[in-house]
């Protein structure tokens, strides 16, 4: 097996740490779409929380992109990018109000006044203000579409206070609200229930993987002259890491000389 730990500094250096946003990013150049993990993520809708967990480089958030534009019709979603700012629990929540603003404008104006009111990094009794959020967001959910809230890049963000803070807000979630969450490691969350009751999906490193033919579609965008034994050498180093693949992919082009590149892939 290659070892592919070794390549992780290009996977970090390719994806930007982005600060915390509000817009869905669009769907990389040349992207493969991977039809048979969305279909397993609206599988999941019918849950609470779908989670993604992988390295860097496997598409977690490019699948939660694609995902999310094919929603199905009767859906809404809101996209929240953290970044290490929202390991504040108060800032965080500040944003996650404010994204849910958008479609429920008079939801929350008390609750809002109550966090700009506070010291940042100051004690917050996230518990109480979420109970009465949550409360109402109920009852704006009962006259609306079911609303897909994805947080993603909580790695940027993770941190014990903050995995407390999602965990009382997972308990709590009501009808009509499914969070998703994209993140390089597994977050600190007791999910022993929401698995046992079947109210979440996980998809992680192994399922992220390419398959043989979404490797051949990966090599078909990039339309390369390099011949079919070099290609297959690549789909087996890579091992499904589309970050590695793409790599590869890169070094050969930028190698000026593919017949070298192909000579030198075939004896390293």
């Amino acid at each position: 097996m290659t070892d592919l730990s070794r390549m992780q500094g290009f996977a970090d250096s390719a994806i930007p740490a982005l600060e915390g946003r509000f817009f869905r990013p669009p769907l990389p150049e040349g992207y493969v779409p991977r039809s048979r993990l969305c279909q397993r993520l609206e599988d999941g809708l019918s849950g609470r929380l779908l989670l993604v967990c992988a390295p860097a480089g496997f598409g977690k958030s490019s699948l939660a992109v694609e995902f999310c534009q094919g929603l199905p019709d009767k859906w809404q979603n809101i996209w929240l990018g953290l970044s290490a700012r929202d390991s504040d629990p108060g800032r965080f929540l500040e944003r996650l109000l404010g994204s849910l603003q958008q479609f429920f404008p008079q939801l929350g104006t008390q609750a809002m006044s109550l966090l700009k009111m506070r010291q940042r990094h100051q004690p917050f009794a996230f518990e109480e203000w979420l109970d009465g959020l949550l409360d109402e967001l109920a009852m704006h959910l009962m006259l609306s579409k079911p609303l897909l809230l994805v947080l993603d890049d909580y790695h940027l963000a993770q941190g014990p206070v903050l995995d407390r803070c999602l965990q009382f807000f997972l308990n709590h979630l009501p009808v009509g609200l499914v969070v998703m969450v994209t993140s390089r490691q597994r977050p600190d969350w007791h999910l022993a229930r929401l698995r046992l009751t079947r109210q979440l999906l996980e998809i992680n490193e192994q399922d992220l993987r390419l398959t043989h033919a979404e490797s051949m579609a990966v090599l078909d965008r990039h339309s390369s002259s390099l011949d079919s034994e070099v290609l297959q050498n690549l789909i087996q180093r890579s091992e499904g890491w589309v970050a590695g693949l793409r790599f590869w992919l890169l070094a050969a082009s930028e190698a000026g000389d593919e017949s070298a590149f192909s000579q030198a892939l075939r004896g390293s």
